[in-house]
This record gives structure tokens, sequence and C-alpha cells, in this order.
């Protein structure tokens, strides 16, 4: 009884867990905690995410000030992407549950972040109480996904297409920016861009105009335009400044 005990849970009997971790991490303390937990912690540069905890899953930590900030700084969309494009499984996470009433950002900002999260990338938020609860949950999922898989499997991010890697051409920002709209994502930008020539004819495009572009069609193009045109609403004005 004992021995099934010890064993459960493990990549194999006698493996031992093996987590990829962004360099950058190391100030946060999770990393020394995923070691006290018996992880064996492998540190790179990862182009994108924080932690690989397995070949799909790729988790991307911040505090919650952090992901407040980057909503202010309008890089959520990005990473968002960018993270959807890295790993089949992402994850979100949130250090800290006290997102409301950061940096004077009103709360339905804040919910309109999270939803588009869930539902526009598909990437669920997991929130944890601090660097204990993160290492504790990075462990289980990186136990639960590396069992039964060759221990001398590699961890990787995969490989992103050139519009989602750091810095880049005014081409890649046009298409990272035109990716973010609903439903659009790098496939669909690019064909915007194409057809289009610039950002500024495709924001100043109408509904027909857009849905004449092949594979947008009337119902996404009308998103497109009301995405482009919709004011910003007057409680979150100013917030960044």
């Amino acid at each position: 009884m004992g021995g099934k005990e010890e064993t459960r849970g493990r990549p194999k009997p006698g493996g031992v867990v093996k987590i990829l971790v962004d360099c950058r991490e190391a100030r946060s303390g999770v990393p020394d905690r995923l070691r006290s937990l018996g992880a064996e912690v492998l540190e790179a540069a990862l182009p994108v995410g924080d932690y690989v905890l397995s070949p799909r899953v790729g988790v991307e930590r911040k505090t919650a000030a952090d992901f407040v900030a980057g909503l202010v700084r309008k890089r959520f969309a990005l990473q968002a992407e960018r993270l959807r494009q890295a790993f089949e499984r992402p994850v979100y996470l949130v250090e800290g549950r006290r997102l409301y009433g950061v940096r004077d950002v009103h709360p339905n900002f804040v919910r309109g972040a999270l939803a588009t999260l869930a539902v526009t990338y598909g990437i669920p938020t997991v929130f944890t109480e601090g660097p204990d609860d993160t290492a504790a949950f990075l462990f289980l999922v990186a136990r639960r996904e590396q069992w039964g898989v060759d221990p001398e499997g590699q961890l990787a991010v995969r490989e992103l297409g050139p519009a989602y890697r750091k810095g880049g051409s005014v081409r890649d920002h046009q298409r990272r920016m035109l990716a973010a709209l609903p439903q659009v994502g790098p496939q669909r930008a690019e064909v915007l861009l194409r057809h289009f020539g610039s950002v500024e004819r495709l924001a100043t495009a109408s509904v027909e105009e857009l849905a004449r572009v092949p594979g947008i069609g009337r119902v996404l193009a009308r998103r497109i335009r009301e995405a482009m045109v919709a004011d910003l609403d007057p409680s979150l004005q100013g917030e960044d400044r």
C-alpha cells in the first residue's frame, strides 16, 4: 500500500518531474519552491510563457498587479495570442486575487480581459494565493502531464511564426495588431493586410468592403468594423496617463 502511494503521480516509477522555466522567473521564488517539491528545474530564456510543463502545456505567470498593468499598456492581446500560438494547452496563472481597484482600472475592464482569455482565446485563467500555491499547482500539473511519458522527452516551446517573435518589422507589428481583433487571428490578419495594403485602409473600410475579403464574411466583417469604430468606455479614459 505504501509503495503504491509513493509512486502515484510520478512520470514513471522512480522518474523525476521536469519543468522548463524562464530564467527571469528566478526572482519570483517559484523555481526554488519547485525544486523543494522534487522537480528538476531547467532554466532557459523562453520566447513565450514562463513555465513549460509538458510538450503541450505552457503557463504565463503574472502577479495580479502585473496582469492589470499589461491591460493598461495594451500588451495583453499580443501576449495571449503568442501563448495560444506556442502551446496546445496554454494557461494564464494570476498570482494574488486583488485584481479590482489596482491602478484605478474599472472592474469591468478586468472582467472583459478575463472573458477575452476564456472565450476569444480559449485560455483558462488560474488564480493562486502566492509563490507556494503557484509552485504546488505547477508541480501537480507537470506531474499529471508527464505520467507515463518518456523521461528523456524534450520540453520545448513550439516555434512561433515571425509575427509573434519579439521585435520584428513594421509588417509584423501590423499582423499582430490585426490578429488581436475578434476572431481574426494570424491567418486572417495576413489576408486582410494583403487585401487592403495597410492598417489605415482597413480601419476605414466599410462592412461591405470587409465582407468581400475571402474568408471574412458579413458577420465577421461587422465585428471587425465595430471594433474599429467603438468609443472607449468613458470610465476607462485616462487610466494609463
